[in-house]
């Protein structure tokens, strides 16, 4: 089945041409529109899915667009990275563990690169997030460290 979906303020308006259409594969097509009654450009999305899902995206109606922006948003880091984090910090550790508690190679390596390109100038949008996000953690992680979160046990 094929799912259409009109964003920023409702679906283009009728007779006005695409003003850039871009096929991004076969079951992908992205049309930006431009609308008169709310004088902005649109885009409309038009994706292939199988009929189980377009029933599901059929069912959220209006609230689509707002969902879509928040699944692309919500985690700038991998799961798994948090999974870790949480994992850690689930097994009740020790000051001696949490002293010693690093981020895993593959995050390190991550990290690196981040820092790397934001010292050249070259990181995009979500790699800015994705940075800050690893700061954020960085930042929790230090006041563990330094015993300014009192859930931790006292004794080794």
């Amino acid at each position: 089945m094929i799912f259409k979906w009109g964003c920023g303020g409702g679906a283009p308006t009728a007779g006005v041409p695409p003003l850039h259409p871009i096929h991004i594969s076969d079951r992908i097509a992205i049309e930006l529109q431009y609308s008169e009654s709310v004088s902005t450009i649109m885009v409309k999305i038009t994706l292939e899915v199988p009929d189980e899902l377009s029933k599901k995206l059929t069912e959220l109606g209006d609230r689509l667009p707002e969902l879509l922006s928040q699944s692309l948003e919500s985690h700038p880091l991998p799961t798994r990275v948090y999974r870790y984090i949480l994992s850690f910090l689930a097994s009740n550790p020790t000051i001696q563990e949490v002293a010693e508690f690093r981020p895993t190679a593959e995050m390190q390596e991550r990290l690196q690169t981040l820092l790397l390109r934001n010292q050249a100038g070259t990181l995009a949008e979500i790699e800015q997030r994705e940075l800050d996000e690893y700061e954020r953690i960085e930042h929790l992680i230090v006041m563990l460290k330094a015993g300014n979160l009192k859930f931790l046990k006292t004794t080794t």
